[in-house]
């Protein structure tokens, strides 16, 4: 008995990731995956809330929910191009034409994509044991037990998620996948 106790311990201890921060790579999955959430977004000293999702394909879209100004509008990238959608308006916008909108998108799909070259480090945000990615210009702030995006910023935009939801493809259904999950 005193062996099998012995063993469980050890594997125990062997499998406890004490002070351990996990890889970049396995943090920003969740990103890279379907998702959908909430967020309140502070770019450039101007405040809004949104719904952010990812799709399969790879396509984010963000659609303002406050102010009422913007509300119902899309702004939607993937790697073939980002987009400004409301209603029946479909519009390409392109990040050369130096507008607020078009380099505002731009920062917005940096941000959400995720890529590049991470540290990852132990933190704690208002209290939440977290890690954080961080490039030296975007920081990625994760919930440490559940692994889910809590904010993301750089100098001029930050955004805060609320019920971040990722697909679940274990269904217990067996059909559709299932969007679970939060923070």
């Amino acid at each position: 008995m005193k062996k099998i106790l012995t063993a469980v311990f050890l594997t125990a201890l062997m499998l406890c990731s004490c002070g351990r921060v996990p890889d970049r790579d396995s943090l920003m999955s969740v990103l890279g995956a379907p998702y959908e959430a909430e967020a309140a977004v502070t770019d450039d000293g101007r405040d809004y809330r949104v719904t952010i999702s990812r799709d399969a394909e790879g396509t984010v879209r963000l659609t303002f929910t406050e102010p009422s100004a913007l509300s119902g509008i899309t702004y939607a990238t993937n790697g073939g191009g980002s987009r400004i959608v409301y209603r029946d308006l479909d519009i390409p916008i392109s990040a050369p034409a130096g507008d607020r909108v078009s380099s505002g998108a731009a920062v917005w799909g940096r941000l959400l994509s995720a890529d590049g070259e991470y540290t990852v480090r132990n933190s704690a945000v208002n209290g939440m044991k977290t890690y954080t990615a961080s490039d030296g210009e975007t920081e990625y702030v994760f919930d440490r037990i559940t692994r889910l995006p809590v904010s993301v910023k750089n100098e001029k935009t930050t955004i805060i998620f609320t019920n971040f939801r990722t697909e679940n493809d274990k269904s217990s259904e067996g059909g559709s996948p299932d969007i679970e999950g939060g923070t």
